[in-house]
Protein backbone atom coordinates (compact mmCIF):
# COMPACT_ATOMS: atom_id res chain seq x y z
CA UNK A 1 0.00 0.00 0.00
CA UNK A 2 1.67 3.39 -0.88
CA UNK A 3 1.13 6.53 1.10
CA UNK A 4 -1.29 8.08 -1.16
CA UNK A 5 -3.73 4.97 -0.32
CA UNK A 6 -2.97 5.24 3.17
CA UNK A 7 -3.71 9.22 3.18
CA UNK A 8 -6.93 8.44 0.79
CA UNK A 9 -8.21 6.30 3.95
CA UNK A 10 -7.59 8.36 6.21
CA UNK A 11 -9.60 11.23 4.50
CA UNK A 12 -12.52 8.55 4.06
CA UNK A 13 -12.21 8.24 7.91
CA UNK A 14 -12.33 11.52 8.54
CA UNK A 15 -15.39 12.08 6.44
CA UNK A 16 -17.07 9.39 8.15
CA UNK A 17 -16.13 10.51 11.97
CA UNK A 18 -17.32 13.97 10.76
CA UNK A 19 -20.62 13.09 9.63
CA UNK A 20 -21.04 10.50 12.62
CA UNK A 21 -19.92 13.41 14.99
CA UNK A 22 -22.51 15.93 13.21
CA UNK A 23 -25.01 13.22 13.53
CA UNK A 24 -24.51 12.58 17.45
CA UNK A 25 -23.75 16.51 18.01
CA UNK A 26 -27.45 16.92 16.83
CA UNK A 27 -29.22 14.37 19.14
CA UNK A 28 -27.17 15.57 22.06
CA UNK A 29 -28.45 19.21 21.52
CA UNK A 30 -31.44 18.35 21.05
CA UNK A 31 -32.03 16.04 23.78
CA UNK A 32 -29.64 16.90 26.61
CA UNK A 33 -28.98 21.13 25.16
CA UNK A 34 -30.42 23.88 27.58
CA UNK A 35 -34.14 23.52 26.88
CA UNK A 36 -34.29 20.20 28.25
CA UNK A 37 -35.01 19.55 31.89
CA UNK A 38 -32.44 16.82 32.14
CA UNK A 39 -29.51 16.09 35.20
CA UNK A 40 -26.67 17.34 32.39
CA UNK A 41 -24.71 20.24 31.92
CA UNK A 42 -24.19 22.48 29.13
CA UNK A 43 -21.54 24.83 28.14
CA UNK A 44 -23.99 27.74 28.81
CA UNK A 45 -24.97 26.00 32.70
CA UNK A 46 -21.30 25.23 32.57
CA UNK A 47 -20.50 29.04 32.61
CA UNK A 48 -22.87 30.16 35.31
CA UNK A 49 -21.85 27.17 37.66
CA UNK A 50 -18.18 28.72 37.39
CA UNK A 51 -19.27 32.28 37.60
CA UNK A 52 -22.03 31.00 41.13
CA UNK A 53 -18.65 29.62 42.54
CA UNK A 54 -16.61 32.38 41.88
CA UNK A 55 -19.27 35.03 43.59
CA UNK A 56 -19.78 36.54 40.38
CA UNK A 57 -23.14 36.16 39.82
CA UNK A 58 -25.60 38.47 41.63
CA UNK A 59 -28.21 36.08 43.55
CA UNK A 60 -31.86 36.52 42.08
CA UNK A 61 -35.19 35.05 42.44
CA UNK A 62 -34.57 33.43 38.69
CA UNK A 63 -31.29 31.50 39.62
CA UNK A 64 -32.19 30.67 43.00
CA UNK A 65 -32.71 27.04 41.73
CA UNK A 66 -29.61 26.69 40.39
CA UNK A 67 -27.93 28.17 42.88
CA UNK A 68 -29.19 25.66 45.55
CA UNK A 69 -28.18 22.92 43.12
CA UNK A 70 -24.92 23.79 43.13
CA UNK A 71 -24.71 24.19 46.23
CA UNK A 72 -26.28 20.48 47.53
CA UNK A 73 -24.08 18.36 44.62
CA UNK A 74 -21.02 19.85 45.85
CA UNK A 75 -19.62 21.85 42.67
CA UNK A 76 -16.14 23.39 43.03
CA UNK A 77 -13.33 24.55 40.92
CA UNK A 78 -10.28 22.61 41.01
CA UNK A 79 -6.92 23.07 42.46
CA UNK A 80 -3.82 22.40 40.61
CA UNK A 81 -3.55 18.92 40.88
CA UNK A 82 -1.63 18.35 37.39
CA UNK A 83 -4.34 16.25 36.62
CA UNK A 84 -7.14 18.72 35.15
CA UNK A 85 -6.69 22.60 34.77
CA UNK A 86 -6.76 24.93 37.40
CA UNK A 87 -10.22 26.31 37.70
CA UNK A 88 -12.27 23.09 35.99
CA UNK A 89 -15.76 22.38 37.68
CA UNK A 90 -15.50 19.42 39.42
CA UNK A 91 -17.92 17.36 41.62
CA UNK A 92 -17.24 14.83 44.72
CA UNK A 93 -18.12 11.27 43.46
CA UNK A 94 -20.08 10.55 46.18
CA UNK A 95 -22.06 13.02 48.86
CA UNK A 96 -19.98 15.46 50.66
CA UNK A 97 -18.68 14.77 53.88
CA UNK A 98 -17.02 15.97 56.46
CA UNK A 99 -13.42 16.06 56.17
CA UNK A 100 -13.92 14.80 52.88
CA UNK A 101 -10.71 14.78 50.83
CA UNK A 102 -10.22 16.50 47.05
CA UNK A 103 -9.27 13.05 45.47
CA UNK A 104 -12.45 11.85 45.12
CA UNK A 105 -13.73 14.70 42.49
CA UNK A 106 -14.73 14.13 39.23
CA UNK A 107 -14.72 16.21 36.38
CA UNK A 108 -18.24 17.71 34.93
CA UNK A 109 -19.00 16.02 31.28
CA UNK A 110 -20.07 19.28 28.95
CA UNK A 111 -23.60 18.12 26.38
CA UNK A 112 -20.93 19.58 23.70
CA UNK A 113 -18.07 17.33 24.67
CA UNK A 114 -19.73 14.32 24.98
CA UNK A 115 -18.68 12.89 21.60
CA UNK A 116 -15.00 13.86 22.20
CA UNK A 117 -15.01 12.31 25.72
CA UNK A 118 -17.26 9.15 24.30
CA UNK A 119 -14.81 8.90 21.60
CA UNK A 120 -11.65 9.04 23.29
CA UNK A 121 -12.22 6.44 26.00
CA UNK A 122 -14.37 3.95 23.27
CA UNK A 123 -11.61 4.75 20.38
CA UNK A 124 -8.20 4.84 22.22
CA UNK A 125 -8.97 3.17 26.00
CA UNK A 126 -5.90 0.93 26.74
CA UNK A 127 -3.71 1.33 23.83
CA UNK A 128 -5.71 -1.30 22.69
CA UNK A 129 -4.64 -0.76 18.76
CA UNK A 130 -7.78 -0.16 16.33
CA UNK A 131 -9.71 -2.23 18.94
CA UNK A 132 -13.09 -0.77 20.37
CA UNK A 133 -14.47 -0.94 23.84
CA UNK A 134 -17.79 -2.35 23.83
CA UNK A 135 -20.82 -0.51 26.06
CA UNK A 136 -19.79 -1.59 29.83
CA UNK A 137 -15.86 -1.08 29.28
CA UNK A 138 -16.55 2.83 27.81
CA UNK A 139 -19.25 3.85 30.17
CA UNK A 140 -17.85 2.28 33.05
CA UNK A 141 -13.87 3.83 32.17
CA UNK A 142 -16.41 7.34 31.36
CA UNK A 143 -17.92 7.02 34.61
CA UNK A 144 -14.90 6.80 36.49
CA UNK A 145 -13.87 10.00 35.54
CA UNK A 146 -16.77 12.22 34.66
CA UNK A 147 -20.22 12.81 35.88
CA UNK A 148 -23.27 14.20 34.20
CA UNK A 149 -22.79 11.80 30.78
CA UNK A 150 -25.50 9.85 31.21
CA UNK A 151 -25.12 5.94 29.86
CA UNK A 152 -27.70 6.94 27.28
CA UNK A 153 -25.44 9.20 25.85
CA UNK A 154 -22.90 6.48 25.24
CA UNK A 155 -25.01 3.86 24.06
CA UNK A 156 -26.64 5.90 21.21
CA UNK A 157 -22.58 6.79 20.57
CA UNK A 158 -21.84 3.34 19.98
CA UNK A 159 -24.76 2.51 17.89
CA UNK A 160 -23.44 5.19 15.43
CA UNK A 161 -20.23 4.19 15.54
CA UNK A 162 -19.50 3.41 11.84
CA UNK A 163 -16.63 0.99 12.77
CA UNK A 164 -18.53 -0.88 15.26
CA UNK A 165 -21.32 -1.46 12.44
CA UNK A 166 -18.82 -2.77 9.80
CA UNK A 167 -17.53 -5.09 12.29
CA UNK A 168 -21.17 -6.51 13.02
CA UNK A 169 -22.04 -6.20 9.72
CA UNK A 170 -18.49 -8.50 8.54
CA UNK A 171 -19.41 -11.49 12.05
CA UNK A 172 -22.79 -12.04 10.86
Amino acid sequence: MTYGHMEEKCTLREIRQSNMYQTFQNWAIQNYGDKGKTKTVTRNKYQRIVRILKGEEESTAENSKLRFWVKAKGFQLSADTGEVEIGELMIPARPVEFGQSRSSLKRVAVVENFFDIIYKVHVEMDGRGGKHAGQKRTYRAISETFSFLPREAVTRFLMSCTDCQKRMHLST
